[in-house]
């Protein structure tokens, strides 16, 4: 791992609050240009610090602040959304690389989110996070394009090698 200092913590720990800031919100939360926030930023991604950017759709607070913090620590910047709505409106803009989304999405089940983030996002990798291991539940969400399922509570490691 890289030598990081004050402002690349700081730089990650914006981050870790909220990975869609653009460099000039990120600049003026660390002090720094938003130009040295790109190259810092670009520098994180190319060591290996910053892996990816990753949406969560849970509606329980608690646990997308568990999933959120584990993520971060596997190198994975983490959005959440408490509402698939919220998602869908966000992704209008922005993007990530993975979608981890509850089967329950707060409005609409992860059957129909999944596909839908897919169309918007061709070959998006998306995990369902489930309350039990129901088959049937699984089979929905593997035929709707889930990646993987897994059954809270979910480890780091669990979680992280999916």
């Amino acid at each position: 791992m890289p030598q990081l200092d004050a402002f690349d913590w700081r730089l990650l720990e914006a981050l870790q609050q909220d990975a869609s800031l653009t460099n000039g919100a990120l600049a003026d939360r660390v002090g720094l240009s938003a130009s040295q926030v790109s190259r810092r930023r670009q520098a994180l991604e190319g060591a290996g610090v910053i892996r990816g950017y990753r949406a969560l759709i849970d509606p329980e607070a608690r646990h997308a602040a568990l999933l959120t913090r584990l993520l971060f620590a596997g190198g994975h910047l983490c959005h959440a959304f408490e509402s698939s709505a919220d998602f869908f409106e966000w992704l209008a803009t922005d993007t990530c690389d993975m979608l981890i989304t509850g089967n329950w999405a707060g409005d609409h089940p992860a059957e129909e989110v999944i596909p839908r983030a897919q169309s918007i996002l061709p070959g998006l990798p998306a995990i369902a996070v489930m309350q039990r291991a129901r088959e049937s539940e699984v089979v929905s969400c593997l035929h709707a394009g889930a990646d993987d399922c897994v059954v809270r509570p979910v480890s780091g490691p669990e979680l992280l090698d999916r």
